[in-house]
Order: structure tokens, then sequence, then C-alpha cells
């Protein structure tokens, strides 16, 4: 659970940056590299186009930077045991591969 609040905590921080009108790079420098460039740009997305995929994928947020970082379906699974199911991160794959958001 620790995590999942972490994602969510570090989302709406980017958010409000992005709000605040600062750049990938200043928003990078602020959080001192503890934020990747993607979820920059993934949250920029996300605010850009509010949609129900959106707001799905904004409520998954840690599960967005798992499949970033590479990890696979099992490893996510096992991370999250009893917080996420397989059918909900491979929603998330196919939003993201598809980009519906």
């Amino acid at each position: 659970m620790e995590a999942n609040e972490k994602y969510l905590h570090d989302y709406s921080r980017v958010a409000e940056d992005i709000k605040l009108g600062l750049s990938i790079k200043e928003i990078e420098e602020l959080h001192e590299g503890a934020v990747s460039k993607a979820t920059i740009q993934t949250v920029r997305r996300l605010l850009n186009y509010q949609t129900p995929n959106s707001t799905f994928l904004s409520e998954w947020f840690y599960i967005v930077n798992e499949l970033e970082a590479g990890l696979s379906e099992d490893k996510i699974l096992a991370k999250y045991t009893g917080l996420v199911t397989r059918t909900t991160i491979r929603m998330v794959r196919r939003i993201l591969r598809n980009q519906l958001y």
C-alpha cells in the first residue's frame, strides 16, 4: 500500500507542477531526478486528455510506471499481491500500447 501512496503522491506533485506551467526539464530538476521524463510526459498527456481511460490510468499510475520500467506482468502481480489483478495489468497495457488515453 505504501508504494501505491508514493506513486499517487508523485503523480499529484507532477500534475501540480505541470498546472503551474513548469517545463519537463524544470520538473526533472525540481524533483532532483526522482521522477522520470517519461512519467512527466505521461502525466502531461493524462492532464491534456481527460477521458475515461485517463481517469482509469491515473488510478493505476504505479502500474504504468512499472510497465514503463519493463517489469513483467508476473513480477507486477507478485509485487502488488492483493492490490492488482492480471486483468487490470492487461487493460493498462492495452491502453498504453494503443495510446487510448
